[in-house]
């Protein structure tokens, strides 16, 4: 039977999916703080800016996989998209199940080809993403758009990374090797985050080499420092609109659904 997010949502079977890592409790966090963050606030202004700008039409069908809080659907919405959201614990934080359906990347509750562009932000590094992709090649008009964000660097990782569920970080080419694979065109590859990289390189070397684990401090930073730091990102943001830098703490991907599936769907 076709699988569709309108409701009444018929999910596939959980054993279609791996674990989640993501840790339920850090979405409170996110919720506090998202709106004001250093790191969340411009990410979203960011994002925002590349799908409104992406050349969909009016009203084009969205899905935003591991939508969290459901706050960038709803922004989706107030611009006029017909957006859903996917999300393992979408039940439990009781979003609106008329948008926000409760599902994992793996196996997503959408019809085969139902959806004009799909977005998995800081998804992919929780999940098994040759599965995740082929999923979402699935539910993917030929020649939809695929938006992707991801941790940037194994050399970053620090006890923020574990804490935060993650099972890995990328470097451009691994990135678009396994987007390709899954059957998709590269369009945009770029960074986030790029002029805070080496202070943050920096702050998780100092912690790596002291045994820090608490990440309350990047979580919740004074006043002052989020203000410094989220000026500096929202500079980027707004000076990317003419380059993108090639690198950050983040990498952004915009790629196009290929007509003809992957000869072997989740294969790397």
């Amino acid at each position: 039977m076709p699988r569709s997010i309108h409701p009444p949502v018929a999910l596939p079977s959980m054993s279609d999916s791996s674990p989640v890592t993501f840790p339920a409790q850090r979405l409170d966090i996110i919720a506090d703080v998202q709106a004001d963050h250093f790191w969340h606030a411009p990410r979203h202004a960011l994002l925002l800016d590349l799908v409104c700008h992406a050349g969909l039409a009016d009203g084009a069908s969205i899905v935003d996989i591991g939508c969290g809080t459901g706050a960038f659907v709803s922004a989706l919405v107030a611009r006029g998209f017909d957006a859903r959201g996917i999300d393992p614990f979408a039940g439990a934080r009781g979003l609106d199940p008329r948008r926000i359906a409760t599902g994992q990347a793996e196996a997503l509750p959408c019809a085969d080809g139902s959806m004009a562009a799909a977005c998995a932000f800081d998804v992919l590094e929780h999940v098994d993403d040759a599965r995740a992709l082929a999923e979402m090649h699935r539910i993917l008009v030929p020649g939809g758009r695929l938006f992707v964000s991801v941790p940037a660097h194994a050399w970053l990782w620090s006890a923020r990374d574990e804490r935060a569920g993650h099972r890995r970080r990328y470097t451009r080419a691994m990135l678009r090797k396994r987007v390709e694979a899954a059957g998709f065109s590269v369009e945009r590859l770029f960074g986030y985050q790029w002029l805070l990289l080496p202070m943050l390189a920096a702050a998780r070397w100092w912690a790596n080499a002291r045994g820090i684990v608490d990440t309350d401090g990047e979580d919740r930073p004074g006043r002052l420092a989020n203000g410094l730091l989220r000026a500096l990102n929202r500079f980027e943001v707004r000076a990317g609109r003419l380059v993108r830098p090639p690198t950050g703490s983040s990498l952004v991907l915009v790629a196009r659904r290929t007509a003809m599936p992957p000869a072997s769907e989740g294969a790397r």
